[in-house]
């Protein structure tokens, strides 16, 4: 957001009663939470801990951004060329069409698939679980 101020830009400020167990997101761009192979799960703004909770027990990379803007494209790409497979499990609040357009272009020349739940499954944790699991399993 001061880069924004800074910058004549706007900035989007989206306000949660949620909180995270642990801090997170004290940078920039995609923090890796946990390291797996079958995948990458990116969780934006409130969502790592449903995020984490919906991949408990699965072998995939879960990486953290407080925003997609502006949108780190090294971090998801870097996760996904590493990854066995390019599935890829985009969940954050707001519109996803957003977000899941930076991703697209990031990975625009990796063959890939992207789940992308509606903002509603990241509030149903049981959804949202489901709706993962049977996506990248």
């Amino acid at each position: 957001m001061l880069s924004a101020v800074r910058d004549g830009e706007r900035a989007y400020v989206h306000v949660s009663a949620g909180s995270h167990a642990e801090p997170r997101g004290g940078g920039q761009g995609f923090e890796r939470v946990r390291e797996g192979l079958g995948g990458v799960a990116l969780a934006v703004g409130a969502t790592p801990d449903p995020v984490l909770r919906a991949t408990a027990g699965l072998d995939v990379t879960v990486l953290y951004a407080t925003t997609v803007r502006p949108f780190d494209e090294i971090g998801p790409r870097t996760a996904v060329l590493a990854a066995d497979r390019a599935d890829v499990v985009l969940v954050g609040p707001g519109r996803p069409g957003i977000a899941a357009g930076h991703v697209a272009e990031t990975l625009v020349h990796v063959p890939h698939r992207l789940l992308v739940p509606g903002a509603a499954d990241t509030h149903d944790e049981p959804a949202l679980g489901r709706a993962v699991r049977e996506f990248l399993t």
